[in-house]
């Protein structure tokens, strides 16, 4: 504190003092062009913010929709090799269960098919 202290060091006392005195005795309010500029700054920084996130956003949803776009699957559904036709998939995967082409297909009840389940095995055991 011997830097500060008054009484060793007179000049930064007056100084101060007069600093204060200046101080006390300046016009406190700011000029009207400054508050002016101060809101058109203000607006600009905003709007600027604004942009940045309504780039972002966009930018975002045309990632997504390109995502979406090389993820679908391409060509007719005929000729889509990742989902094959069911009556082609159920022939192939089993060849002699299919009924002939044209032939109606009569739905059994639970206790005819258990019937002709076992009727099956007998005839196939030796």
């Amino acid at each position: 504190m011997r830097e500060i202290d008054p009484i060793r060091n007179p000049s930064d006392a007056l100084l101060s003092s007069a600093l204060h005195r200046l101080a006390s005795g300046a016009n406190r309010e700011a000029p009207a062009q400054l508050g002016q500029d101060m809101a058109a700054a203000f607006r600009r920084h905003h709007r600027r913010r604004r942009q940045v996130r309504m780039a972002f956003a966009a930018s975002l949803a045309a990632c997504l929709a390109l995502a979406a776009i090389l993820l679908m699957p391409r060509g007719p559904a005929e000729n889509n090799q990742r989902h094959p036709k069911a009556p082609e998939a159920a022939q192939q995967a089993r060849p002699g269960i299919a009924p002939p082409q044209g032939a109606a297909i009569q739905p059994l009840s639970p206790s005819a098919a258990l019937q002709q389940h076992k009727a099956a095995q007998v005839t196939q055991s030796p």
